[in-house]
């Protein structure tokens, strides 16, 4: 009997948990125990999430609702992509063949990334900027860059830039704060 309770009990102090610490909240999109998605439900033994990647490329929803429980949050860790702040880097790798002009498709490519993404940047400076407020963290920028890897064949042009999180967030009742 103990043993089937354990799991219940864990479940309901995990639930206890995110209300009063608030690890993630209805909106946030959270990585626990290898499941990806968008919170959509937190009840008190459970949470729901609006599951994403898995067989979808990108940070498309897979269509499926992933119940987890609650008791994980006290054995697991979570990554919550959305805490605080509502940007989250996008990486994209394009190969470029070395009898190609890399240096003039670097410039070309800072230009076009620069240009695409100006208005996110400026957004998600003053996020990160608020950031330092509350935690400990090491100041830097948003702006675009672009790290190379050298392969056999070719070489990877990985292209980062500061990207939103489309998340249910923007319509999650009390967060005026935030919006």
């Amino acid at each position: 009997m103990a043993v089937a309770l354990q799991d219940f009990f864990k479940n309901f102090v995990g639930g206890i948990i995110l209300f009063v610490n608030g690890n993630y909240r209805v909106g946030d999109r959270i990585e626990i125990n290898s499941k990806y998605g968008d919170v959509i439900d937190i009840g008190i033994l459970y949470s729901t999430l609006m599951e994403m990647k898995e067989w979808v490329t990108g940070d498309q929803a897979t269509g499926r609702l992933s119940i987890i429980p609650n008791g994980l949050v006290l054995s697991s860790s979570v990554n919550n992509y959305t805490k605080d702040n509502d940007f989250v880097w996008d990486e994209m790798t394009v190969p470029i063949a070395y009898e190609s002009d890399w240096k003039a498709a670097i410039e070309k490519f800072h230009e076009i990334v620069r240009r695409e993404t100006e208005g996110i940047a400026i957004q998600a400076e003053k996020a990160i900027s608020g950031l330092d407020e509350k935690y400990y963290i090491f100041r830097r920028t948003a702006k675009p860059e672009i790290f190379l890897t050298l392969t056999d064949n070719w070489i990877n042009f990985h292209i980062r830039c500061e990207g939103s999180s489309v998340t249910p967030k923007q319509n999650r009742p009390g967060d005026s704060e935030r919006d």
